[in-house]
């Protein structure tokens, strides 16, 4: 108990009064935060949708040009043909790497790898939506380099592939026949006026 001549207690602290904007300015983080989520969420399904569309986009156009050189093939080869391995290979040039582009889409999108995402961390999540993007766009680097060499080859091999030989054989086949419509000379008449029939 205190005393005659103690001093009184300390009065004790006042409440201090509730911020009234407090709930609102976590709503409105919370708000934010969702929003922010919801862009970077729409910007990575809009780069992954174009990479997909640029890839099929990629392979289709590979795979005209691989139909159309072959259909070209046939209808300017048909009649001269190909001799000679190293013929064979120079026409096979076009062929080897649309046929490497396409074979490569599909193994570097069989072999990507694998990442993890964490769903608790929203910083490592867009870590990881960063490396999957970055490994999308390095598959289409190596098919789209192929497809262009092998435009590239082509439209180089064009004359020696396609209109030289076809050339050729016009004009082998014009001077066959030039000779064959050529008219033999008559038999020169023997010495004396007679000939094999009147005897």
């Amino acid at each position: 108990m205190d005393g005659p001549g103690s001093d009184p207690a300390p009065p004790p602290p006042a409440p201090v009064p509730a911020d009234p904007y407090a709930a609102r300015r976590a709503r409105q983080q919370d708000i934010e935060k969702s929003v922010q989520v919801e862009i970077h969420r729409a910007l990575i399904a809009n780069t992954l949708d174009y990479i997909k569309t640029t890839s099929q986009v990629l392979s289709g156009v590979t795979g005209v040009l691989l139909s159309t050189y072959i259909a070209l093939l046939v209808g300017f080869r048909r009649d001269t043909g190909i001799n000679g391995i190293g013929e064979w290979f120079c026409v096979l040039i076009p062929v080897m790497l649309w046929l490497a582009s396409i074979a490569s889409a599909f193994v570097m999108a069989v072999a990507s790898p694998r990442q993890d995402l964490v769903v608790l961390d929203l910083r490592a999540a867009r870590e990881t939506y960063g490396q999957v993007l970055r490994a999308r766009r390095n598959q289409l680097i190596a098919p789209a380099i192929l497809t262009l060499f092998g435009l590239v080859a082509f439209a180089a091999l064009f004359n020696p592939v396609f209109v030289n030989p076809r050339r050729a054989a016009a004009a082998g086949a014009g001077a066959t026949s030039s000779q064959s419509a050529t008219p033999q000379e008559p038999p020169a008449a023997r010495p004396g006026g007679t000939s094999e029939q009147s005897k």
